[in-house]
């Protein structure tokens, strides 16, 4: 099910459901805010049925230009409604400077898998700034092309993406490009993403949790299966390395918050990892949920 996330302007308190707030929340950020599953969100909910109350105040400048994307009103509810079908940008509702984005939840320790049309965006929300993502993209027609990252750094020449370059299959055409990056910047592109192997080699000595499962796990939700595991992108994670070729693990440098944006050369199929590492510290030795949302062009 999807999660519907509310985002108001700054510096608000208001009750939202059975006596639950969201309070300091911005418009513009992430960071702070509350998602709520009511178990009512379906794709082309009833927005009638959202059971929040806003304050009054001024639409920010984000708000405002939604609330000119959006077409219809419910006068019952006082709701901003999209026309069917809903807009797939603001598939939710706006109202009293409160806008409802349709996000998706990488669960803790799991994977999701989604269809991404070419010209539209993925964007990947590091929530709470401590989690890596794992992430892979596969051709949709032809999925034993995929993100490489060997061929995407002998193009780049360099170890990590930056905004304005393109993720490179590994027949070497673009597949996605890296439009927005709103964190440091720091991604990996050369450790492998983690096996149950790699946790036995930890001292583990029963199963883990590990993306390579995940990513097959994701596809499989989808009715996909690969008899592979590319190399992945580990997006927020914080590798460094010396002149001396020394590697250590550390914590992520992104905020709460902080999401890159990808945006499609092809249809493609995109798989993300919420990586379940917690021995070593690149998710603060406390995996937690991610999110997504797709963007169409």
């Amino acid at each position: 099910m999807p999660t519907i996330t509310v985002r108001a302007p700054s510096f608000v308190d208001v009750t939202v459901g059975a006596g639950r707030k969201v309070v300091d929340t911005d418009l513009d950020v992430v960071a702070g805010l509350i998602t709520l599953d009511f178990g009512l969100v379906t794709c082309g909910f009833d927005v009638a049925t959202f059971p929040f109350k806003a304050p009054t105040g001024t639409l920010g400048p984000r708000a405002a230009n939604a609330r000119r994307t959006i077409a219809a009103t419910n006068p019952a509810t006082g709701f901003d409604r999209a026309p069917s079908p809903i807009s797939p940008r603001y598939c939710g509702a706006l109202w009293g400077g409160y806008v409802c984005i349709m996000l998706h939840t990488i669960p803790a320790r799991r994977g999701k898998a989604t269809y991404v049309k070419a010209g539209d965006k993925l964007k990947i929300i590091n929530t709470h700034g401590t989690q890596v993502i794992d992430f892979w993209a596969f051709v949709a027609s032809l999925q034993n092309e995929f993100v490489g990252m060997e061929q995407s750094r002998a193009t780049w020449a360099h170890l990590y993406p930056r905004t304005g370059t393109a993720l490179y299959t590994n027949r070497r055409r673009p597949l996605l490009w890296l439009d927005e990056d709103t964190s440091p910047g720091r991604h990996d592109t050369i450790v492998a993403p983690c096996d149950n192997e790699r946790y036995g080699l930890l001292g583990c000595t029963d199963y883990h949790d590990n993306c390579r499962d995940n990513m097959h796990a994701a596809l499989a939700e989808l009715g996909i299966t690969v008899p592979y595991t590319p190399p992945s992108l580990n997006l927020f994670m914080n590798i460094p390395w010396t002149q001396e070729g020394g590697l250590s693990f550390e914590p992520a440098l992104s905020k709460p918050g902080d999401y890159v944006v990808l945006r499609a050369e092809l249809d493609c199929i995109c798989v993300m990892s919420a990586c379940p590492q917690d021995i070593l510290s690149i998710n603060s030795q406390h995996p937690v949920e991610a999110h997504f949302e797709i963007i169409s062009a």
